[in-house]
């Protein structure tokens, strides 16, 4: 159980409470129909998780409400190298993997999810970040041998903390100065935005080399700038890769009037001071995401007139 007080000027102004059920290291709803094949897979780290609200908030409740059997392997703080250690870990992209015929994969980016892909995030001796390997991508453990700990430390980990520490001063002006200016070209690199998405394409292309009709819907939670922007031009190629964007706040507004009446948050996106998607944006997304099951089915089902 989780119960969060956000107090200003010892006056709470904002509140929630949500209870997980986890079960094998993933999160559960009460939903769930075990004796279907798997669906669905969800990936990413706490927005896909559902993290501040109950399990009849989350997509994975929603989804599963309409027919489907979903297993949510996302975890809060995991990027997309987590995810995919974590996949073929638990023989997701194995033949026997118990999935339908027509499978999907879905995962829910942020931004930060570059940083935590690339090794520019927290400090975690357990933690894993991105490696090129030859014209390919894969993964490396952060602390896996003296060498990789080494490198890691003075090429990642040591970098990372000295330009977050120092961007947050308000005594030595010129080290914050200094420091600021390094961010921008520390973090969320164009060699960063390339590792993190060709990850998502060797994904894409492991489901697809299972010989089942497996398919990836990557939902973009943050508003579109220029490194999402580049991040999706990596990818826009990519036949096997849906995108589904976060509506503009205004257009989320009318809808959530009308579907979601009795939920707490109903014209917002993310919890109001806490940052993690509503119940309503998952439902939101939950209608979106049948409409393009039932689009591509149909598409599908042509293909083989």
């Amino acid at each position: 159980s989780l119960s969060m007080r956000i107090l200003k000027e010892n006056r709470e102004i904002s509140g929630y409470e949500s209870t997980y059920t986890i079960n094998n290291s993933q999160r559960t709803v009460m939903n769930e129909d075990q004796n279907n094949c798997i669906s669905m897979i969800l990936i990413g780290g706490s927005h896909n998780f559902g993290q501040s609200i109950a399990n009849n908030q989350t997509l994975q409740y929603s989804l599963n409400e309409n027919g489907f059997r979903t297993i949510n392997y996302s975890v809060p703080g995991y990027g997309l190298a987590h995810s995919y250690a974590l996949l073929d870990e638990r023989g997701v992209f194995e033949d026997n993997f118990n999935t339908c015929s027509n499978s999907y994969v879905i995962y829910r980016f942020i931004r930060n999810h570059i940083n935590r892909d690339n090794g520019k995030t927290f400090f975690s001796p357990y933690s894993s970040h991105i490696i090129e390997e030859d014209i390919s991508v894969d993964i490396q453990q952060n602390f896996k041998d003296f060498n990789t700990s080494a490198i890691y430390l003075f090429t990642k980990y040591l970098p990372t903390r000295l330009i977050s520490y120092g961007t947050k001063q308000t005594n030595e002006v010129t080290f914050k100065i200094l420091t600021q200016a390094l961010q921008s070209y520390w973090f969320y690199t164009d060699a960063d935005i390339k590792r993190s998405s060709n990850l998502l394409k060797k994904i894409s292309s492991k489901l697809e080399n299972k010989g089942r009709k497996s398919k990836v819907i990557l939902l973009i939670d943050d508003n579109i700038d220029t490194i999402i922007s580049k991040y999706l031009a990596e990818i826009e190629a990519e036949r096997n890769i849906s995108v589904m964007i976060s509506p503009n706040l205004e257009e989320f507004k009318n809808w959530g009037r009308f579907n979601c009446q009795k939920m707490r948050h109903k014209e917002e996106k993310f919890i109001p001071l806490e940052g993690h998607p509503t119940g309503c944006l998952n439902k939101y997304y939950s209608k979106k995401i049948m409409k393009f099951l039932d689009d591509d089915y149909k598409g599908r089902r042509n293909e083989n007139l």
